[in-house]
This record gives C-alpha cells, structure tokens and sequence, in this order.
C-alpha cells in the first residue's frame, strides 16, 4: 500500500499537465500570457539596463578620479 500515495501523486501531476495543456490550446490564453510575459521582461530590460547605466557611470567616476580629474556626466547632460 505504500505505492498508492506515490501513485495517486503521478495521477495528479498528469492530471495537471493535461489540464494546462488544454488550457494552453486557447488561444486567448496564451495571447494574455504572452503579453504578460512580454511586459514583464520589458521591466526587466528596463531594471537591468538602468542598473548597468548606473554601474558604468560609477565606474568612469572612479577611474577619473584615480587619475586626478573630475567626471560629472550629469551636469553636462543637464544643458539638453
């Protein structure tokens, strides 16, 4: 009887797979979980190339200032 609760456990994963595999033979369905996923990677690119931006300034201030000059790129971006 011990195989009974590993059994009903596989009947249950392949309940879900079949489940979700008619669900995602809907088209609306899967047109929502594309956009969704769609956005969510544009935060992500967003997040991540803001981060990077913020890493590479750091960086060149760092590298001015070791080499005794003065890097401020946001007070000449202000002028736009």
């Amino acid at each position: 009887m011990r195989n009974s609760g590993r059994m009903n456990a596989a009947k249950d994963w392949v309940r879900l797979a079949a489940k979700l595999g008619v669900l995602f033979t809907e088209p609306k369905v899967r047109s929502a979980i594309a956009d969704r996923l769609k956005d969510q990677m544009d935060d992500v690119t967003h997040t991540v190339t803001s981060k990077y931006e913020d890493a590479v300034d750091r960086l060149e201030s760092a590298a001015a200032a070791l080499h005794g000059r003065s890097y401020r790129p946001h007070e000449w971006l202000a002028f736009y």
